[in-house]
């Protein structure tokens, strides 16, 4: 068995998929670790784009519910049933914010407002 050596910059390698040098491997691992915090952050984004606004649409169903003026079994009717619709509305919206920390922050400070206003103000 022979072992084809081939030159390359850096160093020489006796493979050709194998790493010519330190520099090289140091390279790759660099890029591996990118990759790996690109990861997280899609995973973080995709878990905030699918949970953060649930909080925000049930919030919105419970204002509409309290503050529609028509019968009580219909204001509650109208404000679950606007729950899912609002879900996927916030769900596409925070897909399209590139950072996770920005879509996580709107969906806090969303659910804070509709918080206070469906608890805090007076029927």
């Amino acid at each position: 068995m022979t072992s084809r050596l081939r030159h390359v910059e850096g160093g020489v390698s006796a493979d050709e998929g194998a790493p010519a040098s330190v520099e090289h491997r140091a390279r790759r691992t660099r890029h591996g670790a990118r990759g790996a915090r690109s990861r997280w952050s899609a995973a973080g984004l995709a878990l905030t784009a699918l949970l953060g606004p649930l909080p925000v649409a049930a919030l919105a169903g419970v204002c509409v519910a309290r503050f529609l003026p028509v019968a009580e079994n219909t204001r509650f009717t109208v404000g679950i049933t606007l729950v899912i619709p609002l879900w996927l509305a916030g769900t596409c919206r925070a897909f399209l914010v590139q950072r996770t920390s920005r879509a996580l922050l709107a969906c806090v400070l969303s659910s804070v407002a509709l918080g206070a206003l469906a608890y805090g103000v007076p029927s």
